[in-house]
């Protein structure tokens, strides 16, 4: 009886070892990568060890706050400088950094002197949407009045409300 009970015992604990499940992968910590890695594991290269472009885009997106507001302005006209962008799928993580940083007069003022690379334009007037201010008001009204709106349309393809949309909310 004891040599059965023995059998039994060794019976269930080999079942119960095989039938673990392995562990999983170690998660791959992208902190270790540089930017400049990370922005060629999204274009396919393996030396991040993974393909996952929404885990290598957020690890891009946290180290938007060490970047200096003219490479993060930059960005607007080149994603690839951030290795993120201003999208549908991203949200505004470039906007709301730059706004995170506060007062937007020096963008506003920008707005009217440089061209418009890239739809910068529209993604500064972004930034200024983050804000409830006389300024950014005032700013979207003279962007509905010059017809600015319409041209951010015409290079999107979308139609543009945040101008009355800030305005309405004053």
């Amino acid at each position: 009886m004891k040599t059965a009970l023995c059998i039994l015992l060794l019976l269930l604990s080999a079942s119960l070892a095989h039938s673990k499940p392995n562990k999983a992968a170690p998660k791959l910590d992208l902190t270790t990568f540089t930017s400049e890695q990370l922005k060629a594991c999204l274009d396919g290269s393996d030396v991040c060890g993974t393909h996952d472009i929404y885990a290598i885009t957020a690890e891009l997106v946290s180290r938007l706050p060490q970047m200096k507001t003219e490479q993060l302005v930059s960005c607007f006209a080149n994603w690839r400088i951030c290795g993120t962008g201003e999208d549908q799928a991203s949200g505004w993580p470039i906007s709301d950094e730059i706004a995170r940083r506060g007062n937007p007069h020096a963008l506003l003022v920008r707005y009217w002197s440089e061209p418009n690379r890239g739809n910068t334009r529209r993604h500064r007037s972004d930034v200024a949407y983050h804000f409830k201010s006389h300024e950014v008001v005032d700013f979207m009204r003279e962007v509905l009045a010059e017809g600015k709106d319409e041209e951010a349309r015409a290079s999107t393809g979308r139609p543009i409300t945040w101008p009355s949309s800030a305005i309405r909310q004053d």
